[in-house]
């Protein structure tokens, strides 16, 4: 496990680079990224590559919660870890609590997306704004935390 750790930060998280050093199959790899889970050694261990898996329609959400209190966010927090499309939460200062990144298969797949995490009763507001690759990629690889 700590060779996994020397790797992930000595490739950026950068699953084929990942997958080389290690000398490992990806299922290896995710079979080891699960047992770091397992074993409460991270809250959330993700492989996540958005144009590998059809994802090209990106979008930035931002959310004002309902309450601040810390059962409120870590239940929160328990469903973004939980979705498939969120590739970041971060919580921000300012009129937002967090701002998400998430990838879908389509604007409108991100729009209902969206709507659906604005009804849920912690939520107070979900502002969406949708995002088109011009050029470049987006990251993949390995989020640890």
């Amino acid at each position: 496990m700590l060779n996994l750790a020397r790797v992930a930060v000595q490739t950026r998280g950068k699953i084929p680079e990942m997958l080389s050093e290690l000398g490992i199959s990806l299922r290896v790899l995710s079979q080891r990224l699960s047992l770091l889970r397992r074993l409460g050694l991270a809250r959330t261990v993700t492989l996540f590559d958005p144009a590998g898996l059809g994802l090209s329609a990106g979008a930035t959400v931002m959310v004002r919660m309902a309450a601040l209190d810390a059962r409120a966010l870590t239940a929160f927090e328990a469903y973004l870890v939980a979705s498939d499309c969120v590739a970041t939460a971060c919580q921000v200062t300012g009129d937002y609590d967090y701002r998400l990144t998430t990838f879908h298969a389509d604007w409108r797949e991100a729009h209902q997306w969206a709507r659906a995490l604005g009804h849920r009763h912690d939520v107070d507001v979900a502002v969406v704004m949708m995002s088109q690759r011009v050029f470049g990629h987006e990251l993949s690889g390995l989020v640890l935390r």
